[in-house]
């Protein structure tokens, strides 16, 4: 069994075990694993818009089992780079929670699935804004709801920095941000410039080829009519460092890439983190180096906890059976949360029963 590195002092959380996959013997096959289509086709989906305070529009992919409760838990899914609320992860997370009868929220980012013709702008990594407002859509949805939020990739980022800047003051606190119980983020570039610094190495440039062939492929047709859209298409950016100095970076109000990274890059921001998150990376991911958390370690607040693996690669987590250990964890994560505030909730209900004994005696 591969080892598996646990915080210290922080938030007490026991993973399951992890036994790796002994034929995926990297973390480049890890990545690619997790690339193949998996997850069941969601059936009784219904589909949300909602409005941003600029014009453009995300989309909720609302799966809500038949007997969830008024006042169950509601999880919000935010997809990575190159991803949609249809990527293999985002429907088998899905699943797995609807079988524990928690509704799900799956959501298609700026530009992204069934937003992909009702936006003027792309989704980037500083998105925090949309990740705030599609949680505060999920909680008029189901006022009673508790709620939670869970990013992949480039989406662990943007829930990262959403609970960050909220914590450190940045961001206005939400009416709803009490009913926040948990956050998760799997593989999050928390520090994009060594992210895309990692890139730049020549045996990782099929990853730059598939990144980059995503972007300019699915890219809006209001954005690809873009002058530097169209300039791309021509000739293409070989690298995503390449990438973003040419199309991210101006398209989202950026003078140079660096610019870009430096701003919505959560690593400035993580440590002011209050609600229980659990971060999860593994030391073999191709495209996100450990090292951008275990650096920062130290200084994790209390309420975060970071788990690493030796294997797993990029999303990946593959384990003996084929199956994902990252599920795994999430499902782990959020049971434990789920089974605190049911004890909370009972506690309150004793209390207040004994409460009223001790009344009715006084009297």
């Amino acid at each position: 069994m591969h080892s598996i590195s646990l915080e210290r002092v922080r938030v007490r959380f026991d993973p399951p075990p992890f036994k790796p996959s002994r034929l995926l013997c990297s973390g480049h096959l890890h990545t690619l694993w997790q690339l193949r289509p998996t997850g069941r086709e969601l059936s009784g989906t219904i589909q949300h818009r909602v409005d941003l305070p600029d014009g453009d529009v995300i989309v909720l992919h609302d799966d809500c089992p038949e007997t969830w409760p008024f006042d169950g838990l509601s999880i919000l899914l935010v997809h990575g780079l190159g991803g949609d609320h249809a990527s293999s992860y985002m429907r088998r997370l899905a699943g797995a929670f609807q079988a524990q009868n928690i509704r799900v929220f799956r959501v298609d980012m700026r530009g992204c699935g069934a937003a992909f013709n009702l936006s003027e702008q792309i989704m980037h990594a500083g998105r925090s804004d949309d990740v705030l407002a599609a949680l505060t859509a999920i909680n008029e949805l189901a006022p009673l709801s508790s709620l939670a939020a869970m990013g992949f990739s480039l989406g662990g980022n943007q829930v990262l920095r959403a609970a960050g800047r909220v914590g450190n003051g940045d961001d206005p606190q939400p009416s709803w941000w009490r009913k926040l119980m948990f956050c998760a983020a799997v593989a999050p570039p928390i520090n994009l410039e060594r992210c895309s610094r990692q890139l730049l190495q020549w045996w990782l440039r099929p990853y730059n080829h598939h990144f980059i062939n995503c972007l300019l492929r699915d890219a809006p047709p209001i954005i690809k009519q873009k002058s530097i859209i169209q300039e791309a298409l021509i000739k293409r950016p070989r690298t995503m460092w390449e990438f973003d100095d040419r199309i991210t970076a101006p398209l989202c109000g950026y003078e140079r890439a660096i610019d870009y990274y430096n701003d919505t890059s959560a690593n400035s921001v993580v440590r002011k983190i209050t609600v229980p998150t659990l971060i999860l990376a593994a030391e073999d991911d191709p495209i996100v180096p450990v090292g951008i958390f275990t650096e920062i370690e130290h200084e994790l607040s209390k309420s975060t906890h970071l788990l690493t693996s030796r294997r797993g690669g990029h999303l990946g987590f593959v384990n003996r059976k084929g199956d994902s250990w990252m599920d795994e964890v999430i499902l782990s994560w959020t049971q434990r949360h789920v089974s605190q505030q049911a004890h909370a909730q009972q506690a309150h209900s004793r209390s207040s029963k004994d409460a009223r004994d001790r009344t009715a005696l006084a009297y």
